[in-house]
């Protein structure tokens, strides 16, 4: 295993003297440095001494115990901390480590300290034994539940405990997948995801969600669902994590539940564009499962809010006369914007999802989105798209050009940036009451 860089090299002379356990000076209650024995007679010695500290040892003692084998063994695998504390060594401070946080965690007495120390044995190479007996005396319960009571001033002792479980799951597999499932853990780690704000505990917990789903059947349904509940709350990271993971699930997943339609349509109503193009990613991968008809539909339905939408959409200030007009668009119309990106996207990607929305009158409810008076940049997008989907569909040409009329028509084509900045009302109003009804052949 590769060292840490910041790992100090001992000599000699230092490295022979390591699992010696200095007797404390005075009522400083410390402990001597921690060393790889010559001969095996003294490394037990020496770890029954380490243990005998440990058991008749205080905060402040166990807290300098810790320390010192965090710094003698960082960086060590399971076999190598074998040798430097005797056969099963690694198994009783383990325990003795185990049995302590299982006490401490609520007070989070040295807590971080000890996920540490415990990160130098859980996630050290071969440590799967460990991680099942850590497991089978209750340790997961006890990290579920650091991850249940941390705060935004936790972060630190968050991302270590994560990072601990998902080494555990990684080690040991499906067994201790179905336990931490079993024990609420899709909903703890989810719940931290949407709470977190570290980029540390927020990636970890994105890892452990999707090491949660596979190899475990019998609960990556409970992931996949946990997920599409973070499509509906408020921090944008939690939205961006939850999309990235059902993106890489779905092939796993392979025929998605009709319940993710909606929420994953509510989410380009999100202004932050990372989200926005992770959700296009997944709608566009989403169209080779049976939810293809449900998604465009639902797109096409985006395009054209209704007066009951705008309204419910709308801050409860706007409606003060009094007070002046916020800048900022509503939501509904930057989910406007974004579902005539994501047609464009599709239109893009595939000649036969182009054909399926202009069946379904796509040129019409573009049009409604080009007449959009509050937003600019919904007027823009649409633009766009119907100017790609002419460009896929040529047959479109005539129906449009006719409910446009020949100058409007024209400006659209020749000088579409203008035409989006510059509209007037007679134009939108063209535009948005528009009743142009295209008739697939044969219908």
């Amino acid at each position: 295993m590769e060292v840490s860089p910041n790992r100090r090299h001992l000599s000699r002379e230092e490295r022979s003297q390591t699992m010696q356990v200095a007797e404390p000076a005075g009522e400083r209650g410390g402990c001597g440095p921690v060393a790889r024995p010559r001969a095996s007679g003294r490394t037990r010695g020496s770890l029954a001494a380490w243990l005998a500290r440990w058991d008749g040892g205080k905060e402040v003692v166990r807290a300098r115990l810790l320390s010192s084998m965090l710094e003698a063994h960082a960086g060590e695998s399971v076999a190598e901390l074998e040798v430097a504390l005797g056969p099963g060594g690694a198994s009783l401070v383990l325990a003795r480590l185990g049995a302590w946080l299982r006490v401490t965690y609520l007070s989070r007495t040295c807590l971080l300290l000890q996920l540490r120390v415990l990160s130098l044995f859980l996630c050290a190479s071969g440590g799967r034994q460990l991680a099942l007996e850590f497991a089978e005396c209750g340790g997961t319960s006890a990290l579920l539940e650091i991850i249940a009571n941390s705060s935004k001033g936790g972060e630190a002792e968050c991302a270590v405990t994560l990072e601990v479980l998902l080494a555990m799951c990684t080690s040991t597999g499906r067994m201790l997948k179905e336990l931490l499932c079993q024990s609420h853990g899709v909903r703890v780690v989810a719940e931290c995801l949407a709470r977190m704000e570290g980029e540390a505990s927020r990636k970890a917990a994105r890892l452990l969600l999707e090491a949660l789903a596979f190899g475990n059947p019998k609960y990556k349904c409970h992931v996949t669902y946990a997920l599409i509940a973070l499509l509906s709350c408020r921090a944008a990271h939690a939205k961006h994590a939850a999309l990235q993971t059902l993106r890489t699930l779905q092939p796993l997943v392979k025929n998605a539940h009709p319940i993710l339609v909606k929420p994953l349509l509510q989410v380009l109503s999100s202004p932050h564009l990372d989200v926005q193009y992770e959700a296009i990613a997944l709608i566009t991968e989403l169209m080779e499962s049976p939810l293809h008809s449900n998604l465009l539909s639902g797109l096409l339905a985006l395009l054209k809010p209704g007066p009951l939408d705008q309204d419910q959409s709308a801050p409860a200030i706007l409606h003060d006369p009094a007070t002046p007009r916020l800048p900022e668009p509503l939501p509904v119309y930057v989910q406007q914007a974004a579902a005539a990106k994501a047609i464009s996207a599709l239109c893009a990607a595939s000649q036969q999802w182009a054909s399926e929305l202009v069946d379904l009158g796509a040129a019409h409810y573009l049009l409604v989105a080009m007449g959009n008076q509050h937003y600019v940049h919904s007027r823009w997008q649409a633009m766009k798209t119907l100017k790609m989907l002419l460009q896929v569909c040529p047959k479109m040409e005539d129906p449009v050009k006719t409910s446009m009329g020949e100058a409007l028509y024209a400006s659209f084509m020749h000088n579409m940036d203008a035409l989006s900045v510059n509209m007037d009302a007679v134009q939108a109003d063209i535009l948005s009451s528009n009743k142009l009804r295209y008739q697939p052949l044969g219908s």
